[in-house]
């Protein structure tokens, strides 16, 4: 039974590289006018290159945030923040200043596909705007 497996495989081998070069060698006729026709129809070759057919798109360069976090100030808005670092890939709205004991809302951001860079914002007391109040790595 493995022989009779190992042999089938072993022509399968064989046959697709030649089913594949007369399929080629077809594509390399396209173009041309069969004779004894005398339409100007042209034929289309059996196989087109995949990869023309496929849109070409890059992904994006990844970010590198711990750079672009040295452009982050204190006291900046949302609208600065997503100038400099973008749309966030994360947000929250949580309650932070346990530690201090002065608990409050805030918002947090976080950028990168793990959460590389995390921008916190708070309320600000005079204008109600959310505000950078730290970020972290």
């Amino acid at each position: 039974m493995l022989f009779a497996l190992g042999a089938t495989m072993y022509r399968v081998q064989q046959i697709v590289p030649l089913i594949l070069s007369l399929a080629m060698s077809g594509c390399a006729a396209a173009g041309v006018i069969p004779p004894g026709t005398t339409n100007s129809y042209v034929a289309t070759p059996a196989l087109a290159p995949i990869a023309s057919s496929l849109p070409r798109t890059r992904s994006p360069a990844p970010v590198d945030y711990q750079r672009q976090s040295l452009r982050l100030n204190w006291g900046m808005n949302e609208q600065n923040v997503i100038d400099v670092l973008g749309q966030p890939q994360q947000s929250a709205l949580t309650t932070c200043g346990h530690s201090v004991g002065k608990q409050s809302q805030c918002k947090i951001w976080k950028y990168g596909v793990f959460g590389d860079l995390a921008v916190f914002f708070r309320k600000d007391d005079s204008t109600g705007a959310w505000v950078v109040n730290r970020w972290e790595q």
